[in-house]
């Protein structure tokens, strides 16, 4: 992994959470090829974003990643869990399906601090 990477404890702290998640094996290490291929954390935000509308994504909830990431940024300081399920974004299986949420919010995602 280059420098830059290493160096940006947010990079870092997504790939470790990406990876803690993934659950194929024998993917792994093409998973972690796709990962550190990101040139930045945006970048590696992206692919995660990719990965949970592929995950959590079908018919009945189509585009419900979008949605609430566009909430998340429009928001002035992030949205707690039940303020996105009182907005009945739609059956949340993001929200229970780690332990710990994604590491990012709007501050993150806006550059904010």
């Amino acid at each position: 992994m280059d420098s830059s990477k290493s160096n940006s404890p947010l990079f870092l702290k997504c790939l470790v959470e990406e990876l803690r998640i993934f659950g194929q094996y024998e993917g792994l290490t093409e998973r972690i090829r796709d990962l550190l291929s990101a040139d930045d954390a945006t970048e590696l935000y992206v692919k995660v974003l990719q990965r949970m509308e592929t995950d959590y994504e079908d018919q009945s909830t189509q585009g419900a990643i979008e949605r609430v990431m566009t909430s998340l940024w429009a928001s002035r300081t992030g949205l707690a869990e039940v303020e996105i399920l009182v907005r009945q974004f739609f059956p949340c299986p993001v929200l229970f399906s780690a332990q710990r949420p994604p590491p990012f919010s709007s501050a993150s995602l806006t550059g904010g601090f």
